[in-house]
């Protein structure tokens, strides 16, 4: 749920949340309508993030408690829905200086499969609606791959919504990139949806030439998901 344009109780339960836990590294998705302005935020988190800098697109923003060096939004593979919501999917990227140490944090956030919407639609037209899902998704990962590999020899953090599970496709190809920070240090089930019953784990923290050495999921019902969370140990 868009934090900067929720209502009140919800920005200021996910603002008080910030304020309690002060990750040095915060990604936020689903971040504002295409007709509001990047540095517009509510007074709930403009107050929350007011130790913070932050980078932010469309579908995302990075915010660290540190200095922003460098800020990158890369384009992704997206459905014709996306597509027409410009400025659509993008890849949210920054490089940045935290604690001393020098990191490239990514959001983002993969298309959905809207299956309801799909077979309502057209139930014959279900397989190939899949297939192009997995095309799509393919595609946004082939472009964090790509990412990734250009700065392989970075501390690199990537956070965000996948809309796969830990079975799917995308999950195992991140896997040959990086260290699923709940996977490697977390302890249950990682559930983050829905955040009333989590049932599903759709968000991830990836960690490249970064140790995870503790994940959790945080109790707290402040949006349709709950917040994941990752202590990283990065080297000297």
């Amino acid at each position: 749920r868009d934090p900067w344009t929720a209502e009140f109780p919800v920005r200021e339960k996910i603002a008080r949340l910030i304020e309690r836990e002060l990750p040095d590294i915060l990604f936020l998705e689903e971040t504002g309508p295409l007709d509001q302005q990047p540095d517009q935020r509510s007074p709930e988190l403009t107050r929350a993030l007011s130790q913070y800098q932050v980078h932010r697109s469309r579908f995302e923003a990075v915010a660290v408690r540190g200095e922003i060096l460098e800020t990158e939004v890369i384009d992704l593979p997206e459905t014709a829905t996306e597509h027409s919501e410009r400025p659509g999917k993008v890849l949210t990227a920054v490089r940045a200086k935290v604690r001393g140490h020098t990191l490239r944090l990514v959001a983002l956030h993969f298309s959905p499969s809207r299956l309801n919407e799909a077979f309502e639609a057209s139930p014959w037209a279900m397989p190939a609606y899949l297939s192009e899902m997995a095309r799509i998704r393919s595609g946004q990962y082939s472009k964090l791959r790509e990412y990734m590999e250009m700065h392989a020899n970075d501390c690199i953090i990537v956070g965000g919504d996948f809309n796969s599970h830990p079975a799917g496709p995308e999950y195992r190809k991140m896997s040959a990139l990086g260290a699923d920070a709940f996977s490697a240090a977390g302890a249950g089930l990682g559930f983050t949806l829905t955040a009333t019953v989590p049932c599903e784990r759709f968000d991830y923290i990836w960690c490249r030439n970064v140790e995870p050495v503790r994940s959790e999921v945080l109790p707290d019902i402040v949006s349709d998901h709950r917040a994941l969370v990752a202590w990283v140990s990065c080297p000297n």
